[in-house]
């Protein structure tokens, strides 16, 4: 079989699947429940009924979803992923009981901090595993260069975190709607949620039209969350292969003659690229090869005095800009003006 029969075959398989699984488990137990009643034929009191779960269940859901995806950061950067796996194996019941011997009254808030519990060590897994990826050489430029941890979290860490975080989100969120042990038993069944709904209806008092009502409307949250996961990690990917993270803002950056340097004394962050980058392999004209790249010696160079002579400039072979283009380097013309920057985007130049 040639490469482009098996890769074919292969995106037919990627695309089938799902497909086989999405009519397994969602296509058939709706149908099933289909048979049994009609949606919309509902009593007045069962459509007050689904109307109270979703409004409760949906708060107390984007609440859990919350906390869950903000303090996934700090556990995932403070404990070990066995130690989270560890956490993962304790049961939802158990930490129930927990939380009602600490002396809280069964309720709303019991059966919130039960299910951030349950959600935060596979969230805080999420994360860990998309933190050991992230851009450190651009996140160590920008602090070189004087860019505060806020400005680096949110132009570089927070890009790179989206996807994980909004999975972990996403989780947290459709287990709030659906869960039934956190709210039976640290709830106290003072909190009636649609995963109580469904139960109710399907076990006790044989409502088809309640329980399809409520499935329908778990499937019209999930499957927009699935989508946002999908596009986010897309994107992601998209920006990873072109080598490239998108900065969230920009802004342009003090531009001053070769062998000068921006006023204040060192550059704003974030800023632009500059106009035509240098990938020729030919040193610029008016400065010597740098023995050193690093950003350290590009800030040595903001930090001279006016008058004096400029710092020798960084190699234009060691830009990561001329990473992907070394191949046509003969093409290019050399630069007029280095740059002193490591990173690729957002960047500062002289």
């Amino acid at each position: 079989m040639s490469s482009g029969a098996s890769s074919r075959a292969g995106r037919a398989f990627a695309l089938a699947l799902p497909a086989l699984v999405f009519v397994a488990f969602v296509v058939a137990p709706l149908l099933v429940l289909g048979e049994l009643a009609d949606p919309f034929e509902l009593a007045d009191y069962e459509r007050a009924a689904v109307a109270r779960a979703w409004s409760r269940g949906l708060l107390l859901a984007l609440g859990v979803a919350t906390l869950s995806a903000a303090l996934a950061v700090p556990l995932a950067r403070a404990a070990s992923p066995l130690a989270l796996l560890g956490l993962l194996l304790v049961s939802r019941s158990h930490l129930a009981m927990g939380v009602l011997a600490l002396g809280l009254a069964p309720g709303p808030g019991a059966a919130t901090l039960t299910l951030v519990l349950d959600s935060l060590p596979l969230a805080a897994l999420l994360v860990g595993l998309r933190l050991r990826t992230r851009p450190r050489a651009r996140i160590d430029a920008a602090a070189d260069l004087g860019a505060s941890w806020l400005e680096r979290a949110w132009t570089f860490e927070l890009p790179h975190l989206a996807p994980a975080l909004l999975a972990a989100w996403s989780w947290a969120l459709l287990q709030g709607l659906g869960d039934v042990v956190a709210f039976e038993l640290a709830g106290g069944g003072h909190s009636y949620t649609p995963g109580l709904l469904i139960r109710d209806a399907l076990l006790r008092e044989q409502a088809g039209a309640r329980a399809l009502a409520g499935v329908l409307g778990i499937l019209v949250v999930a499957l927009p969350c699935a989508w946002m996961v999908a596009g986010e990690l897309e994107g992601f990917e998209a920006h990873a292969r072109r080598g490239e993270l998108a900065p969230r803002t920009t802004a342009p950056c003090a531009r001053a003659g070769a062998g000068t340097r921006p006023s204040g004394g060192r550059c704003s962050w974030p800023c632009s690229p500059p106009p035509r980058p240098c990938c020729s392999g030919s040193t610029p004209p008016g400065s010597r090869p740098a023995t050193s790249s690093s950003a350290a010696s590009a800030r040595a160079a903001w930090a001279s005095p006016r008058g004096s002579a400029p710092s020798p400039a960084p190699s234009p072979l060691a830009s990561p800009w001329c990473h992907e283009k070394r191949t046509r380097a003969s093409s290019r013309p050399p630069c007029s003006r280095p740059s002193p920057c490591r990173q690729r985007s957002p960047a500062c130049s002289r």
